[in-house]
């Protein structure tokens, strides 16, 4: 594309959408536009989808819309439309009527009519099953390789003594992958060397897809830019017996997964920095109860 022709362009559909921006529903010049379908009803945390129809003009267009959110109206302006008929998605929280109100192009600003009233139907989550680990490990910064025992071992002090903790998950062990279902991970610290004690800490738990690499050394652990970021939970020891369980929502790398068609998950646990060295149960840990696991979660129609 010319350079010169598209910075007048962009400058041409800028006036236009500043005009748009102030115009009434009820312009009209040689351009309009309506909604003309949309989804009726979803399930609570499913997108939702408006089907606009524009008449007149050239594209790219312009489109705006509104909706009350229980406290104000809220106005919306979708620009760069590339066609006549164009579907936008939404993430309604509850009961929501979208109201048309105008639509643009170079020059040109007009009413747009129609409102999508959806239905956002409640729903609760209900426990199916668990699946645990398939391997667990971890590394010590001086070792420089995977160690397997019954207790991983767990430390952030910024020298040779730190210590990551690994899990690998299986989920094609599930019964059925479904992804819309809630999918949280739980593993215990079963217990902590006197250093650290009384001391706030934080837990981090970030995944990777793909299977645990045995051939890992320290440096070659995942990148944190290629590491999804999970959950957080603060945590304090004040005995050695001390025993806390560790549980959050792990769907974005489920999710990511699914869509990639990818079975093997690693989990990378580490402790933010004060010093203590705390012990994590294995899947080979004495307690079953206390070993990793994936908890999966149903979403139904209340």
């Amino acid at each position: 594309m010319n350079t010169i022709n598209f910075k007048v362009g962009f400058i041409m559909l800028t006036a236009t959408i500043c005009t748009f921006i102030s115009c009434s529903g009820d312009d009209s010049h040689g351009i309009s536009a309506s909604i003309t379908d949309f989804t009726q009803e979803v399930l609570q945390g499913d997108s939702a989808s408006v089907s606009i129809t524009i008449n007149g003009g050239k594209p790219p267009y312009a489109f705006r819309y509104s909706y009350f959110n229980g406290e104000t109206t809220i106005v919306k302006n979708i620009i760069d439309i590339p066609e006549q008929s164009f579907t936008f998605k939404t993430l309604p929280s509850k009961d929501v009527s979208y109201v048309a109100h105008a639509v643009a192009s170079y020059g040109l600003v007009g009413g747009a009519s129609g409102r999508a009233d959806i239905k956002v139907s409640p729903v609760k989550y209900t426990f199916s099953e668990s699946i645990p680990a398939s391997k667990t490990a971890f590394m010590q910064r001086s070792k420089n390789e995977l160690s397997y025992s019954e207790l991983l071992q767990l430390r952030s002090s910024n020298n040779n003594n730190d210590r990551t903790v690994f899990f690998e998950f299986d989920i094609s062990q599930f019964n059925e992958v479904k992804d819309k279902s809630r999918y949280n991970l739980m593993f215990w610290l079963v217990q902590s060397h006197s250093v650290g004690l009384n001391i706030p800490s934080t837990m981090t738990v970030k995944a990777v897809l793909g299977e645990l690499d045995e051939n890992m050394t320290w440096d070659s652990q995942p990148a944190v830019l290629d590491l999804t970021s999970l959950f957080t939970q603060d945590f304090l020891t004040a005995a050695t017996t001390d025993q806390i369980k560790f549980e959050g929502n792990i769907n974005p790398i489920i999710y990511e997964a699914i869509q990639n068609n990818v079975d093997k998950i690693t989990f990378v646990v580490r402790e933010l920095d004060n010093g203590g060295l705390y012990y994590i149960g294995s899947d080979t840990y004495s307690d079953e109860t206390q070993r990793p696991m994936i908890d999966m979660y149903y979403r139904e129609k209340v």
